[in-house]
């Protein structure tokens, strides 16, 4: 009986402390150190706002996308992708967007149907992910917005 307790003992220590270190990154400084991986590449201007993380464009300043921390558990990474009342065929639109949120390596669209604004999201998990994974996605999310953009 002491063996299955001691052996059950030290497979919860094994659990926890493995959840402990698969944790990368969590609290307020994720989105410092996802801001300093993006200052790395050069495809994209970086500027820190507050408390978010913005990519612009170089050759415009237009912005792509912006990070924000919005929980221990989530930095959300949000573009603007257009508005519906701007596409040429509302139809056309929504089929483009079905087809990019069942194709797409990253981002999902949404619409709002009161303002017709379209927006590229895409969530990750400081926890579980690197400040590195987190940085290169948000440049694949910018990468695909810039392909994509109906603006």
């Amino acid at each position: 009986m002491k063996n299955i307790t001691a052996i059950a003992a030290a497979v919860a220590l094994f659990v926890v402390a493995t959840a402990t270190a698969s944790a990368q990154v969590t609290g307020p400084n994720a989105i410092s150190g996802v801001y300093a991986q993006l200052r790395k590449q050069t495809t994209y201007a970086v500027e820190m706002q507050g408390e978010q993380v913005v990519l612009r464009d170089r050759n415009n300043g237009q912005t792509i996308v912006s990070l924000q921390q919005v929980s221990p558990q989530c930095v959300k990474v949000v573009g603007e992708v257009g508005n519906i009342s701007n596409a040429a065929s509302a139809a056309q639109t929504l089929a483009r967007m079905s087809q990019v949120n069942c194709s797409s390596r990253v981002g999902t669209w949404s619409l709002d149907a009161g303002s017709g604004s379209i927006t590229m999201h895409h969530n990750l998990n400081p926890r579980f992910l690197s400040t590195s994974a987190i940085a290169n996605t948000a440049v694949l999310c910018c990468d695909a917005l810039r392909r994509t953009r109906l603006l």
